[in-house]
């Protein structure tokens, strides 16, 4: 898979920072803090704020770690509001796996004053600053898209640098989960080898997206996504968009300048969904991605199937 060198330069000197300190917020760690003892059974109490964050975990941790979720698959990280049992799961977990970037905001205000709380944080993982415009940000958003997990290169990041923190935190299993990481990783390079294979025969085939959810995996694969800044802009911030996005878009599926349209299932609106009836009236294929993972896959297989859809709309 070609690189993209400027986020994936960021990415590699985040990660070697990951690896080297377990201080989420930087400073002198309370005197009450310390890293939480584990369970009864030995393992390792590692907490995720979404499913699909929690599945990475579980791969690198394997038996010994105890993953939970705050957001499950039914869920929306964006607009969720933690709860008090929430907070108290964050706050004893030996390690804490979140997104960043504004997506997963409960996290870091549950654990802003737990100083010296082991993180892995994607987003710094990925070396982006949420609050600059770097190469990867699209046009009319003030800040990188978040939805990391859609960029195999970072997730595959994420899973190592959950590897480093694993094994600062239990030693006698650090080669196990290196190994772990390793084994994962090998399945997210087979599925980059079918994005590999979508670039080679689609390049430059135009689609568009009812949100910017798939925004990493499209660039990856060659595809341009020609949906209207604007539309893409307010969607995600759960905004009306503009009368003349909204005509824009409309226009790339009914006169099929768009060959796929994107379709996150979890952020329909009557906007969104006219404009996915819209498409299926003039055979524009549909695709649905989705935030979380579903109910009995794993990630690689999600994704796996996500990237196969995808392949399969843009062959019709």
């Amino acid at each position: 898979m070609t690189p993209r060198n400027t986020r994936r330069t960021g990415a590699v000197a985040a990660l070697a920072a990951a690896a080297l300190t377990l201080t989420a917020c930087g400073g002198t760690p309370a005197a009450n803090s310390g890293n939480p003892a584990p369970a009864a059974d030995g393992r390792l109490s590692v907490v995720a704020s979404t499913n699909v964050w929690a599945d990475v975990a579980r791969a690198v941790g394997g038996d010994a770690v105890s993953v939970k979720a705050v957001v499950g698959a039914t869920g929306d990280p964006h607009s969720y509001e933690s709860t008090a049992a929430d907070a108290a799961t964050v706050r004893g977990a030996a390690l804490v796996v979140f997104n960043g970037g504004h997506y997963d905001d409960f996290v870091p205000q549950i654990i802003k004053n737990e100083t010296g709380k082991p993180v892995v944080e994607a987003m710094k993982v990925a070396g982006q600053d949420e609050h600059a415009k770097p190469e990867t940000a699209e046009a009319g958003h003030e800040h990188a898209n978040e939805h990391l997990w859609y960029d195999l290169d970072v997730v595959e990041d994420v899973a190592k640098a959950i590897a480093a923190k694993l094994g600062e935190l239990k030693a006698d299993a650090k080669d196990k989960f290196t190994a772990n990481a390793q084994a994962f990783t090998a399945r997210i390079d087979a599925l980059e080898q079918k994005v590999d294979a979508i670039k080679a025969a689609h390049t430059g085939v135009k689609v568009t997206a009812t949100e910017p959810i798939a925004h990493y995996l499209l660039d990856e694969a060659g595809l341009a996504d020609v949906t209207p800044a604007q539309f893409s802009k307010a969607v995600e911030e759960e905004n009306d968009p503009p009368a003349a996005a909204i005509a824009e878009i409309q226009k790339l599926v009914t006169e099929r300048t768009a060959r796929v349209l994107v379709y996150n299932p979890q952020t329909e609106s009557p906007v969104t969904k006219q404009v996915k009836e819209n498409a299926v009236k003039a055979n524009v294929a549909v695709v649905e991605l989705t935030e979380t993972l579903p109910e009995g896959k794993d990630y690689t297989q999600w994704m796996g199937e996500q990237i196969d859809k995808l392949a399969a709309a843009l062959k019709q």
